[in-house]
C-alpha cells in the first residue's frame, strides 16, 4: 500500500469503523454542489485514508466537472472537465459501475487524455471512481486516489459506494436547482441570439446592400467616394462575421441543451398563442443525445402542442422528459377532452394511423428504432409519448470487486 499523507493518517488504522458515510445533518439544507462536494471529499479522504478525494458532478450532458476536492495540489484538478468515455471517470459515467486502476498513467483499460493533470500534475497513481446515482440517473462520480501506484482495495471501494449511495439524496436537489438555472440561462441566451439576428443582423445586411448600391452609382463619377463605400461595405461584412461568431457562441453547447431550449421556446409560444399554461418537467440526467434523436423528440413536442391547440380544449399542459436505461422518453399530457374514439386506446401510431402530422412523426421515430403512443390519461385528456432508444453504451469495463 502506498504511503499516505499525514492528514489521511489522522483517522487511525484501516479499515475504519462501521457506519461510515456522509453526515446528512451537515448538508441537508445545502443547495450548492461545490459546498457539498468539498465537504464530502474531505470526509471521504479521511475515512478512506487516501491522499486525495474529489467529486465530479454530471451537470452537463455527457460531461463531468470536478466541483470539490480534498488534498489536491494543483488548480488543474480543481477545475477538471471529464468528457464521457475519457479516463477513469469518463468510463464510470458510461458504464455506471465502480472502477479502479493501479497506475493511472500506464493502465491500458482507460484513455490518458487527462494524465497531464491527474498523473503528472497531481502525482496520482492508484485511483478509484464510483458512480453517484439515484433512480438510474447519473449525478456524478466520487473519486479517491493515492500518490503513486497502488491498489485502493475492495474495502475502500465498498466504503466509497456507501458514501455515494447516501450522497445521492443530498446531491439531487442541488443538481436539479443547478439544471434549472442553467436551462434558464441557455433559454435567455437563445432569446438574445434570436433578437440580435432579427435586428442587428438585418440592419447590417441593409447597410451592406446600401453600400453596394452607392458604390455602383459612384464607381465612374467619383473614385474617392467609391473607395469610401467599399470601406463601408467591408466593415459591414466584417461586423456581420463577428455577429455570426457571437450568435454561435450564444447557441446551446450540446444537442441535449438545444432540445430542451427548443422545447421551452415552443411551450412559451404555445402559451402566448393560446393562453394555456404549459409546464416542463425535466427529470434530468439526460445523456448527450445524438442530433437526430434530439431533433425528433423536439418535433414530437411541437406536434403534440399543435394538436392540443387544435383539438384538446385543455386548460393545462405538462411536458415531461426523462431517460430510461436504454432510451429517452418525452410525454406531453393535457387535461382536455381526450383522444378521438377512432384513434383507439394506447394506440401506437404507424403509417396507417390517422392524422398526417402524427403519421409523419411516427414514421420518423420508427426510422430511429423508436415508437409513438397516444392514449387517454387519468385526467381524461390525451397523452402523447415518444420513445427513442439510445445508442448502446461502450462495453463495460471490469467492475471493482
Amino acid at each position: 500500500m502506498s504511503r499516505l499523507n499525514g492528514q489521511a493518517g489522522e483517522t487511525g488504522a484501516w479499515p475504519p469503523a462501521t457506519g461510515s458515510g456522509p453526515r446528512a445533518t451537515a448538508l441537508d439544507s445545502e443547495l450548492d454542489p461545490a459546498v457539498i462536494a468539498a465537504r464530502v471529499s474531505r470526509e471521504l479522504a479521511l475515512a478512506c485514508q487516501v491522499d486525495v478525494a474529489f467529486l465530479a458532478i454530471h451537470d452537463v450532458p455527457g460531461v463531468l466537472h470536478v466541483r470539490g476536492t480534498f488534498g489536491a495540489r494543483t488548480p488543474g484538478l480543481r477545475k477538471l472537465e471529464i468528457p464521457s468515455g475519457v479516463g477513469l471517470g469518463g468510463q464510470v459515467l458510461l458504464s455506471h459501475r465502480s472502477l479502479k486502476v493501479w497506475d493511472y498513467a500506464t493502465d491500458d483499460s482507460i484513455s490518458h487524455e487527462l494524465a497531464g493533470v491527474v498523473a503528472v500534475g497531481e502525482g496520482i497513481g492508484g485511483l478509484a471512481g464510483v458512480p453517484v446515482t439515484v433512480a438510474g440517473r447519473m449525478l456524478g462520480v466520487l473519486y479517491t486516489g493515492l500518490r503513486g501506484p497502488g491498489d485502493l482495495g475492495d474495502q475502500r471501494v465498498r466504503l466509497m459506494e456507501t458514501y455515494a449511495s447516501r450522497l445521492s439524496d443530498l446531491l439531487l436537489p442541488a443538481v436539479r436547482v443547478g439544471e434549472m438555472v442553467r436551462q434558464s440561462v441557455l433559454a435567455e441566451r437563445q432569446r438574445i441570439a434570436v433578437e440580435l439576428h432579427d435586428t442587428i443582423g438585418q440592419l447590417l445586411f441593409s447597410i451592406g446592400a446600401s453600400a453596394r448600391a452607392a458604390l455602383t452609382d459612384a464607381a465612374d463619377d467619383d473614385p474617392h467616394a467609391a473607395e469610401r463605400w467599399r470601406d463601408v461595405e467591408r466593415q459591414a461584412s466584417r461586423a456581420a462575421s463577428l455577429l455570426r461568431d457571437a450568435l454561435h457562441a450564444l447557441c446551446p453547447p450540446t444537442d441535449t441543451d438545444a432540445f430542451l431550449t427548443a422545447v421551452r421556446a415552443d411551450m412559451d409560444e404555445f402559451t402566448e398563442r393560446t393562453g394555456i399554461p404549459a409546464s416542463l418537467i425535466n427529470a434530468g440526467g439526460l445523456t448527450e443525445l445524438p442530433p437526430e434523436v434530439a431533433s425528433a423528440l423536439a418535433r414530437a413536442v411541437r406536434v403534440a402542442l399543435h394538436n392540443v391547440e387544435k383539438h384538446a380544449r385543455a386548460s393545462s399542459v405538462v411536458v415531461s422528459a426523462w431517460q430510461e436505461a436504454d432510451a429517452v422518453v418525452v410525454a406531453v399530457q393535457d387535461d382536455g377532452v381526450g383522444p378521438p374514439d377512432d384513434l383507439g386506446f394506447a394506440a401506437v401510431l404507424t403509417s396507417g394511423s390517422p392524422g398526417l402530422g402524427l403519421t409523419a412523426l411516427g414514421q420518423r421515430l420508427e426510422r430511429l428504432g423508436g415508437d409513438l403512443a397516444v392514449f387517454r390519461n387519468d385526467d381524461g385528456g390525451t397523452t402523447l409519448r415518444a420513445r427513442v432508444p439510445l445508442p448502446a453504451r461502450l462495453p463495460r469495463l471490469e467492475q471493482a470487486e
